[in-house]
Order: C-alpha cells, then structure tokens, then sequence
C-alpha cells in the first residue's frame, strides 16, 4: 500500500502489459484512509446533483422522466470542484502512472466521477473512449478508472476487451439508438464480447485503458452504490478539435442515431 507520499513505480512487465493489450489492471494507488475520507465527499457532491451545473452532470443510463431511481450519474470537473480530489494521493498517482505509460509530455487533462446506484441493472455500453472525441484522431491518451468500494462483476467493475482483438476504432451508434442519448454503443460485429475480460478490484486499486481501448461496465446489482472516480491524461499535442465532417468521410454514420 502506498505511504502518502509514495509514487506508484510499473515495472517493465505491466507496461509492455498495457501496451499490448490497451489496459492494465493495478492492485493499489491510495491508502485506506484516503479512500475512508474521500467516500463521504463523493457522495456529498452528488447530492443535489441538478442544482450544481458547474459539474455538468448527466445520465449515462439514459433515463427519461423526474426520478432518480436508477440513474448513473456522471459529474465533470471533480477536482476543479472538490478540493479532496484535487490534493488526493489517488490523482496525483493516476497522473504520475499516465506519464510512464505515455512519456513525460502527458499532463492532466480532466477527471470526472460516477455513481451506479445499488440494485441498478443499467450497464455502461461497449465503447471506446475516443469515439467520443474524434474516431478520426489518434489521441494520446490514457483513463485511469478507481473505485471507492471493492468492485467486481456483480457490482460494476470494467470489462475490457484487449487490443490484440480490436486493434482500432470501430463503428458506434447512439445508445438504444435513441439520437438524443448521450452514450455510445459499439457495433456488435465488430468484435466477440466472449474474449472480454473482467478486472475486479480493492477499494482503491485501478484500471489504466487508452483511448481505443473497447470497454464496459455491468450493472450494480450489490447493496451500496458503485463510486468510482476517474482521471484523463494525455499528450495535448496529440489532440485536435473533433471534426465531424472528417469522421464522417471514414465511414462512421453519426446522423443514424
């Protein structure tokens, strides 16, 4: 376990790891104590979520209607916000992680947080991350996934399916195929969801995945809610302003729905 000053040092194995397969699974990056602290500010800050439009927050299970039952809440901006996670062990390890994954021109870039209620049966559709920013791009970017609570099948933890499977990007469609959903849903022909593998963790341990690396997330169905807070670093050079006219001339139809 890490003291609070400690850094996490990958060896040469986890590394040729991750970038063989796209994702990488880390027993630990905070202490216990960090992790006792830092639940009780997550679920405050999810508290009264539709008055606090400083963190953008949405539904990722694309639920219609007033009632909260069942939502998984995604909320921006975390450590702009919340100054435990801004000074927290768990992002400043996450950053120094993307940095030897990426070089040392990788940088913060944003973070975000997101709550699966207990007993909710929505799942985080297949997806790749940069079908969200631009499929056209090769971004140089990694997410660093920690949970707040053990996590496993049962409880939501991320599935991935490696590299050496889905070497690049494949088409999405909007969740449900609803046009006004904010998720994406990668097409089934393109890759076997039976190769997935799943990544449970400890409280305070992580997944590391780049951007084009396929994944997803079950259904909650333990007792507590699934709290999980994420950080995004990257190469900023690698990265341009989403160009949808270019994205389409690939062959990806984002006006199907």
């Amino acid at each position: 376990m890490p003291a609070p000053n400690d850094s996490i040092d990958l060896s040469a194995e986890q590394i040729d790891s991750f970038h063989r397969d796209g994702f990488l699974a880390i027993e630990r990056v905070t202490t216990n104590a960090e992790i006792a602290a830092l639940r009780p500010i997550f679920d405050e800050t999810f508290f009264g979520w539709r008055d606090k439009p400083e963190f953008a927050p949405r539904d990722l299970a694309g639920r219609k209607g007033e009632a909260d039952e069942g939502r998984v809440l995604q909320m921006h901006d975390i450590s702009k916000n919340v100054p435990a996670f801004a000074e927290s062990i768990m992002r400043r390890n996450a950053i120094s992680i993307a940095a030897q994954l990426l070089g040392a021109q990788s940088e913060f870039r944003t973070d975000h947080a997101i709550s699966k209620p207990s007993g909710s049966l929505a799942e985080t559709a297949w997806h790749q991350d940069q079908f969200y920013w631009d499929p056209a791009n090769e971004y140089r970017r990694v997410t660093i996934w920690m949970p707040l609570q053990d996590v496993d099948e049962k409880s939501g933890c991320m599935h991935f399916v490696s590299r050496q499977h889905v070497p690049d990007i494949i088409p999405h469609h909007k969740q449900d195929r609803d046009p006004n959903s904010h998720a994406w849903d990668a097409d089934r022909d393109f890759f076997d969801t039976a190769v997935a593998a799943p990544c449970p963790l400890a409280a305070g341990g992580a997944t590391v995945h780049y951007g084009k690396t396929l994944h997803f997330t079950t259904g909650n169905r333990s007792t507590e809610p699934r709290r999980a807070y994420i950080v995004s670093c990257g190469d900023p050079a690698s990265e341009v302003e989403y160009d949808a006219d270019k994205v389409r001339a690939l062959g990806f139809d984002l006006d199907a729905g």
